[in-house]
C-alpha cells in the first residue's frame, strides 16, 4: 500500500528504527495521541505519552530549544514495515460488520451535542447525527477540548476513573471497542487511554463522522 510505503520513509526521517522507543508530545493531548496511534499502527512496539505536553514540560521547568533539533539514525538501524497493526485501523466497512455484533461496541467519543445530532461541531460538516447503535463515550464540550479525560492543565485524568465512565456506558475491555469522533484526533486519544488501561481489543475508524457522513 502506498500509504504504507509514505508511513515507513516518514518513520525512517525521524531516525526511528523498530526498536526505538518513542515519546510524543504536544501542544494538545489529542495532537501527541494522534502521533502515538501512528506509530503503534506502523508496528512499534514502546510508544509513549509525555502527559500534559509541552506546558507541562515548561511548568516543571525543564529547558526548551527554538532550533532544529539533528536527527541521528538510532543506533539498532532503519525502521522497517514489517507488519502494520492492521487490527488498531478499522475502515467504514469494519464498522458496518460490527454494528450489529453484539461483542463489539462502536464508541462516539464527539462532544454530547454531535452526538446527539445539535450541531457538528465542525464548520466544514453539514451532516448532523451518529453512527447508528454508537454508544457515547464522552469527551467534552467541543471538538478541541476533552474536559472528560483532561485536567484543566491538560494533564490526563485517572485513567480508573475515565474507565468507569465507560464501564458505567457498557464500554468494557471484554468487547471489541471501535473508537471514532469527527476527524480521529479526539478518537485516538481515547484509544491511546484505552491502551494505557491494558485493553487489547481497540481499534481507531481514522474516517470518523467525516467520512461516515458523506457516504452513501
Amino acid at each position: 500500500m502506498i500509504q504504507d510505503i509514505n508511513l515507513t520513509k516518514v518513520i525512517n526521517e525521524l531516525g526511528i528504527s523498530n526498536e526505538t522507543t518513542v515519546i510524543v508530545y504536544g501542544k494538545k493531548i489529542m495532537a501527541a495521541t494522534r502521533a502515538a496511534w501512528t506509530f503503534m499502527y506502523a508496528g512499534l512496539e514502546d510508544v509513549r505519552l509525555l502527559n500534559g505536553g509541552i506546558d507541562a514540560w515548561n511548568a516543571l521547568g525543564f529547558s526548551t530549544e527554538e532550533h532544529p533539533s539533528n536527527i541521528q539514525q538510532d543506533s539498532k538501524g532503519t525502521f522497517k514495515l514489517l507488519q502494520p497493526k492492521s487490527n488498531y485501523l478499522s475502515t467504514r466497512k469494519d464498522v458496518e460488520k460490527n454494528l450489529q455484533n453484539q461483542d463489539s461496541i462502536v464508541v462516539d467519543v464527539r462532544s454530547w451535542n454531535e452526538y446527539s445530532g445539535k450541531n457538528t461541531g465542525y464548520v466544514y460538516m453539514k451532516e448532523m447525527g451518529r453512527i447508528p447503535n454508537a454508544v457515547w463515550g464522552y469527551a467534552g464540550s467541543d471538538p478541541y477540548h476533552m474536559e472528560d479525560f483532561e485536567k484543566k492543565n491538560g494533564v490526563l485524568k485517572n485513567l480508573e476513573e475515565i474507565g468507569k465512565l465507560w464501564k458505567e456506558s457498557g464500554i468494557i475491555s471484554e468487547k471489541k471497542i471501535i473508537f471514532y469522533c469527527g476527524t480521529g484526533w479526539r478518537a485516538s486519544e481515547a484509544f491511546f487511554i484505552a491502551h494505557l488501561l491494558g485493553w487489547q481489543n481497540i481499534s481507531l475508524f481514522d474516517g470518523g463522522w467525516m467520512e461516515w457522513s458523506q457516504l452513501d
